[in-house]
């Protein structure tokens, strides 16, 4: 059986496939809104803010944010932004900086939806605290 591929949009590339299993998480921040009247079990309004850094075997790196609104409301919009960059094995030392950019770019991006990207502030920090620790 085939395992499931994934694709991550990448900011001014392509977007690439990956296979989840070969490109593990190794740090990840995220937030979630559900907000509105309920129908059943489901929301009105959702929000989600999400932040990740997978690394394959061979070094490389792909750090990546998604911002989703999706809303019942007669007449709403839904709203998905993306951004990401993909890292050779030699820019390894750059995750952090990595981190900070797609961050800086998916706060305005979102902004731009008359959406809250405040949160992808907070999400950086937390994505690079997620990372696993340099032993010294």
């Amino acid at each position: 059986m085939k395992e499931k591929q994934m694709t991550v949009v990448l900011t001014n590339r392509y977007p690439v496939e990956i296979n989840p299993s070969e490109w593990p998480l190794i740090a990840s921040a995220s937030e979630e809104d559900r907000h509105g009247a309920q129908v059943g079990n489901q929301p009105n309004q959702e929000d989600t803010w999400t932040l990740k850094v997978r690394r394959h075997v061979d070094g490389r790196c792909l750090v990546y944010g998604v911002y989703t609104y999706d809303t019942a409301y007669e007449g709403g919009k839904d709203v998905r932004v993306a951004h990401g960059v993909l890292l050779t094995a030699s820019e390894d030392n750059d995750i952090v900086q990595s981190i900070v950019a797609v961050g800086n770019s998916m706060f305005h991006a979102v902004n731009r939806t008359d959406r809250p990207g405040v949160v992808f502030s907070t999400l950086v920090d937390q994505c690079i605290g997620d990372l696993p620790a340099e032993k010294i």
